[in-house]
């Protein structure tokens, strides 16, 4: 298993180098934002994993971050309206990208021969946005969300799964009971605030202690400033 890799890394404190954003650097590339990029300019998204590759990376990181049936959804009432009015075969749409964007950063493991070496993280976010953490919904509702997410991804082959940008505890906890149920390492990532804490007063230290405790293998901080940052470690 690729994780093994990475673990022994781990368990050493051995620095590990991760790929950095994919959806600003489709962005930066050009790439009109519909659908993640996925359909419209696949070599895109294929050429930015390779790109990370190439530059050394320990761990590469699928294009899936807020790629979810609740971020269709979000553009209508509720799922019932979605399905009254949105275009046919919405409702499944996150699903069908969510496996095209992990076959993407396969065949760049392959064409740069790392598929043995690199492992591959299923990136899942925030159930609403990663700075808002007063629209994170309720924890049952966080738990079926977050549960759905991990299914696909598990499907699809990823080596670990990657919760990105966690801003409360309450989703966390959710998030990391949905990873419970499938027999893959989990990783978590805090957003810290101005003051290092999690955007809604949590402090950070206790959030990590959380993820920790309840089967985190690493957790981590993203989406902040470096002072931001810096003032969040202990």
């Amino acid at each position: 298993m690729n994780y093994d890799n990475i673990n022994e890394k781990l368990s050493s404190g051995q620095p590990i180098l991760l790929d950095g954003g994919i959806g600003t650097e489709v962005m930066r590339r050009g790439v009109r934002w519909r659908q993640h990029g996925i359909e419209d300019a696949p070599d895109v998204i294929r050429d930015i994993h390779v790109d990370y590759l190439d530059a050394g990376v320990d761990v590469l990181t699928t294009h899936t971050f807020n790629l979810t049936k609740r971020n269709f959804i979000n553009f209508f009432r509720d799922a019932e309206h979605m399905a009254l009015i949105g275009p046919a075969g919405l409702p499944t749409k996150a699903k069908e990208l969510c496996h095209a964007a992990v076959s993407l950063a396969k065949e760049a493991l392959t064409q740069t021969g790392k598929a043995e070496k690199v492992p591959l993280a299923g990136s899942i976010a925030p159930v609403m946005h990663l700075f808002r953490p007063d629209l994170s919904p309720s924890k049952d509702d966080c738990l079926t969300h977050h549960s759905e997410c991990v299914e696909i991804l598990s499907d699809c082959g990823v080596d670990f799964i990657f919760f990105e940008g966690m801003n409360n505890t309450r989703e966390a906890q959710a998030a990391l009971q949905a990873a419970a149920e499938f027999d893959l390492p989990v990783w978590m990532s805090f957003v810290p605030g101005m003051d290092g804490n999690l955007l809604n007063g949590e402090p950070l230290l206790d959030a990590a202690n959380l993820a920790r405790s309840q089967g985190a293998k690493a957790v981590l901080v993203s989406a902040a400033s470096l002072s931001m940052i810096t003032k969040s470690l202990p």
